[in-house]
Formats: structure tokens, sequence, C-alpha cells
């Protein structure tokens, strides 16, 4: 539907998906796109820094994830999580800190 620019049709389809699950990221991103198409940016808006929103905590998750791999001395684990946090936009000046400390670890233990 909306690759064939049936955008009305579309909408209700991303709309009852939402209803079944609400956390669906692609069905709020499919809906912002929608909405783009027919001229709601307000709506579409709101529908794209829903999904950010909820990418910003992915991130945090990732660093968490990180610092518990950390507190476990699984370094190579942890630098992944640390990784992943920085490259999903994760502004903490803790996990520049925590991901050169995993790389000193895992440098210590393999000499």
């Amino acid at each position: 539907m909306y690759l064939s620019n049936d955008f009305e049709s579309a909408l209700e389809v991303f709309m009852m998906a939402l209803s079944i699950n609400q956390s669906n990221d692609a069905a709020k991103f499919g809906l912002g796109r929608c909405l783009f198409k027919i001229g709601k940016i307000k709506e579409s808006l709101d529908c794209f820094l829903e999904v950010i929103k909820g990418q910003e905590l992915v991130a945090q998750a990732n660093y968490y994830a990180g610092c518990a791999y950390y507190n476990e001395h699984d370094y190579s684990n942890a630098l992944k999580y640390f990784t992943d946090a920085q490259d999903l936009g994760f502004k903490d000046k803790g996990v520049g800190i925590n991901h050169a400390l995993c790389l000193e670890n895992l440098n210590q233990q393999n000499t």
C-alpha cells in the first residue's frame, strides 16, 4: 500500500498494528512516513520522535549492559556494548572512559 502511494490505506494498517502492539517502532515509523506523505507534518514528527526516544533507551541499555559485563570482568562483551552505545549516540563521558578501560584490561590479559 505504501509502496503504491496509497498512504491512507497504509496509515490504517500501521494504526491497526499499533493498536495490537503500541511499542512497535517499525509501525510508528511507517505511520510517521504516511502522515508525512499526506501532509500531517506535526503528527509525523511526533511518531519520529517516539521512535528516536526508543532508540535513546536502547543506547542507554547497551551502556548499562556494558557496565554489568565490566563489573563481571567480561571485558570483551563490555567493550562490544560500550561500542554499540557510542554508535547509537549515547552521550555520557563514562562510555568513553569505560571503553578505554576495557581496552586496557584486554591488553593486560593478552600480555
